[in-house]
């Protein structure tokens, strides 16, 4: 450090230390944790005696010290984070406006603490703050000083930024959760009530009224199936399971048994036989039949629906087909109806073929939509078998 040039074995070991470094970074979680990391890499590879890791406050009117080096503990009377700051206008925060590495000399009354400062290196580290090295010595630190200290701050902000990542991502799961209980409790038990009421309400109107409150009552049923497509898709998404083998056969059949049972005006036929195959995919995969069988049934236009499901395996994959004739889909519009920012009601799908495509991405398969004759369309699923 600040000598004219270290030798060649030196400066590998420097390096390989801070290679030692990074994996540490990579192995502990939060904020405070990987400051702390930072600044024992500064002072032990670097040798930095005088080293800071500075975080912006909630507020972002301040930069305060997230870990500081044992030996600046001496010169630091109470919490660091409260004691050492560095407020706008500062040498530090002009340096975290400008988001560039600066090799400075400064003095005591600059160091935010009693810290006999004299060289120091500032190390941006984006938005989640800066890094400084210093040391006492009154000397110049060179280019080979910056270039360590600079490596060392690209791994730390790699690690605060997977830690930003993964603290929001723990957040939205919150969210996803607390949206869960909220749809198989709060929002599905007032529907259950308010068809109930409906259901009960049937025997006692007629005429115009009865025609309302037959569409009041159909409303609520196709609330209560959005509810059903919402919480299996929070599921998946929150689910951390690792798939496993499933049953095609019998995860299909029963599935088709519960759509005639619920839609007896449809013909839903199974062509030949379902081969009996194990296929890769979770408790969730009769959720996927389920709502490409009720999407075939339900926008058909015809007065009979007529759904066909046919399924085969071979040379490691089972394709299973669900093919309806009713308007069929424009080729236009073919992929977009598995998007999840489709919600025109036209476009006959909704949350439910998302969560197909959702569900049967994630179990290593693929879905896509085909042409029927002589009319409607056909869903084309393909899965991985397991032996």
């Amino acid at each position: 450090m600040g000598q004219p040039q270290d030798s060649e074995p030196k400066r590998m070991a420097e390096l390989e230390a801070l290679h030692a470094a990074t994996r540490r970074l990579l192995d502990v979680d939060g904020r405070e944790a990987i400051a702390s990391v930072a600044v024992d890499a500064a002072v032990d590879v670097l040798e930095f005696p005088y080293s800071v890791v500075w975080y912006p406050t909630s507020t972002d009117d301040a930069l305060e010290a997230a870990a500081i080096s044992e030996s600046i503990e001496p010169h630091v009377d109470g919490d660091p984070s409260a004691e050492m700051r560095h407020e706008p206008g500062s040498w530090l925060w002009r340096a975290y406006e400008a988001d560039e590495t600066r090799r400075l000399t400064i003095s005591r009354a600059q160091a935010a603490s009693e810290t006999p400062l004299h060289a120091v290196i500032t190390v941006p580290l984006d938005d989640h703050g800066v890094l400084t090295v210093g040391t006492a010595d009154r000397t110049t630190l060179g280019d080979a000083d910056e270039k360590l200290a600079s490596i060392l701050g690209k791994n730390v902000q790699a690690a605060l930024s997977r830690a930003e990542r993964e603290r929001r991502l723990d957040e939205q799961n919150r969210q996803l959760a607390l949206l869960n209980r909220m749809v198989r409790h709060d929002i599905r038990n007032e529907m259950q009530v308010v068809l109930g009421y409906g259901n009960t309400l049937q025997d006692h109107v007629d005429g115009e009224a009865a025609d309302q409150l037959s569409r009041l009552v159909e409303a609520g049923e196709h609330v209560v199936d959005l509810t059903d497509d919402l919480r299996t898709l929070l599921d998946a998404i929150l689910d951390q399971r690792t798939e496993r083998p499933v049953a095609l056969r019998p995860t299909l059949a029963e599935t088709a048994d519960h759509i005639r049972a619920e839609h007896e005006d449809a013909t839903v036929r199974i062509d030949g036989e379902i081969p009996a195959v194990d296929v890769l995919a979770d408790d969730m995969l009769g959720s996927v039949f389920r709502n490409l069988l009720v999407n075939a049934v339900t926008h058909n236009d015809t007065a009979e629906p007529h759904v066909e499901v046919s399924a085969t395996a071979g040379d490691g994959r089972a394709v299973v087909a669900i093919g309806d004739d009713g308007p069929g889909i424009p080729d236009e519009r073919k992929e977009a109806v598995f998007e999840k920012e489709v919600t025109d009601a036209s476009d006959a799908g909704g949350v439910g073929l998302y969560l197909v495509r959702t569900l049967v991405e994630r179990y290593g398969g693929r879905v896509r939509i085909e042409d029927n004759e002589p009319r409607g369309s056909v869903v084309i699923l393909e899965f991985e078998t397991v032996d």
